[in-house]
Order: structure tokens, then C-alpha cells, then sequence
């Protein structure tokens, strides 16, 4: 690498585990192929749950709901509607046995790919021997999950809690208290533009993580947009080892780390 490293000084690594729910559509799919075998059909029941989701977001605020109202009431409205689509297709899997049952809640927040973000950092750190503390940033909802995966002496990382929905500016402050560091000792990963945004005008290093490039998806897809601004705006890309357009061959973790000192 050159001489100048992009992480010099980088004492700790926050991944945002912040809307980590937009994440569910891929573990949920995988918890109810036992009921429905068929991908497709799967496939289909998630996207009108996804469509359904949208919908009762904008009657919400329609109706003048607040975002701190929605926010509060996101997880459950989120499940209920699961719950009402299965309900409809004639699935017999209750809202509390597959959903918010401890044993399932730990197989669901095992699988959702920021959980797999966090563990991978974590687990590359500690093997090089850096000295980085991998910090996971969440919210109270997230926190009754993890303590269950922790409770189940399953792979765990630090993290940080806060008692309320907080957008992420206001996490990112409040995290950044917690570990008495200054911002440009802090590197950010996430996979969403807003995130990255905010981290980097508060001074923060970025990593943007990109999950949702397949080797045949177009450069027409309705994501790509938003993908090429988060990668132009992070200070570093990792995209599943593959070609990122602008951005020739995507880097994988090892590299980060060689930034780091």
C-alpha cells in the first residue's frame, strides 16, 4: 500500500447495526422455507410484505403520524403484517413462535448480513492482532436479540446500546462519548449512503459495505444510484470481491486492515 495510510490513527471500528430490520426480508426467507419450499413463492410473499410495509408508511405519515411515533412502532407493525400475509396464505407458524420466540429471534439475528459484518471485523481484528475495538451500534430492539444470541453463548462483539430509536447522527455522538474518542479516530462501516454521509461531515472515517451486487446485475438497477454515491462518498469499498463500477476491483477486508496502524 502506499506510504500514507487511509486509516492512520483509527482506534475504533463502529459497525451500524441501525435499521438492521431492512435486513430481515433475507433471514426470513431462510426461517420459513420449511412452510414454503418453494423460492419463488417465498420471493413473492416478501415482496408484498415489503410493498404492504411501504404502504402503512405512508398512510402513517399521511395521517400526521411523527417519526419518533413511527419509529416506536416499527418492529411490531413490521411482524404484524408478516404475521397477516402468513395468516392469509394459510402458513401455521404463529407471530410468537416464529418471530419473537427467543430460539428464533437468535437463529433470525444470526443470519441477517450486518451481524455477519460485525463478526467478520471482529474476527479478522483480533486475528491480526490489532489493536481496534469493533464496536456494534443498535437499539433497545436490537439489544433484546443480542442478549439472547449472548445467552446462547454464540459469537458476540462489543456494542453499544442506546435506550431510544435515535437516528444515527445522534447515535454516532452518543457512541463516540462512550469510548471518549476523538472523531477521525473512529471508522464507520455501513451499508447505507445516509450513514456514510453523516459519519464523514462529523469527521469520522468510512467504509461502505456492499452486499447487493450480483456478477449479472445491471448497471440499470433501481439501487445502483444510491450504491455508486455511497461508494464515492466512503473512504474505502468492500463489495463481495467484485468489480465495482467506477471503482474497479472491490477490496476486500484484508486490505482494510492493512490501512490500519
Amino acid at each position: 500500500m502506499s506510504g500514507h495510510k487511509i486509516f492512520e490513527s483509527v482506534k475504533a471500528m463502529f459497525i451500524d447495526l441501525i435499521d438492521v430490520f431492512l435486513d430481515w426480508p433475507h433471514a426470513i426467507s431462510e426461517a420459513l422455507r420449511p412452510v414454503i419450499p418453494d423460492d419463488n413463492d417465498r420471493h413473492r410473499l416478501l415482496d408484498q410484505w415489503q410493498q404492504s410495509f411501504s404502504l402503512e408508511y405512508i398512510n402513517a405519515k399521511s395521517a400526521g403520524m411523527k417519526d419518533d411515533e413511527w419509529e416506536g412502532q416499527r418492529h411490531e407493525r413490521y411482524s404484524r403484517l408478516l404475521h397477516n400475509l402468513l395468516e392469509q396464505r394459510g402458513v401455521d407458524m404463529s407471530l410468537r413462535s416464529s418471530i419473537e420466540h427467543k430460539d428464533r429471534a437468535v437463529e433470525t439475528l444470526y443470519r441477517l448480513p450486518a451481524y455477519d459484518d460485525a463478526k467478520d471485523f471482529n474476527r479478522a481484528v483480533k486475528a491480526r492482532g490489532n489493536e481496534i475495538d469493533v464496536i456494534g451500534l443498535g437499539d433497545e430492539t436490537w439489544r433484546r436479540m443480542y442478549d439472547c444470541v449472548r445467552m446462547a453463548d454464540l459469537e458476540c462483539f462489543d456494542a453499544i446500546w442506546s435506550k431510544q430509536n435515535l437516528d444515527s447522527d445522534r447515535i454516532y455522538g452518543h457512541a463516540l462519548e462512550r469510548v471518549v474518542l476523538m472523531p477521525h479516530e473512529v471508522m464507520v462501516v455501513s451499508c447505507r449512503d445516509q450513514d456514510l454521509r453523516i459519519a464523514k461531515d462529523a469527521e469520522m472515517r468510512t467504509v461502505f459495505v456492499c452486499r447487493s451486487l450480483t456478477p449479472h446485475q445491471s448497471h440499470d438497477d433501481p439501487n445502483m444510484g444510491e450504491i455508486k454515491l455511497a461508494a464515492s462518498r466512503a473512504d474505502f469499498v468492500v463489495c463481495n470481491q467484485l468489480v465495482h463500477p467506477g471503482h474497479g476491483e472491490a477490496r476486500g477486508l484484508d486490505a482494510i486492515l492493512d490501512e490500519l496502524v
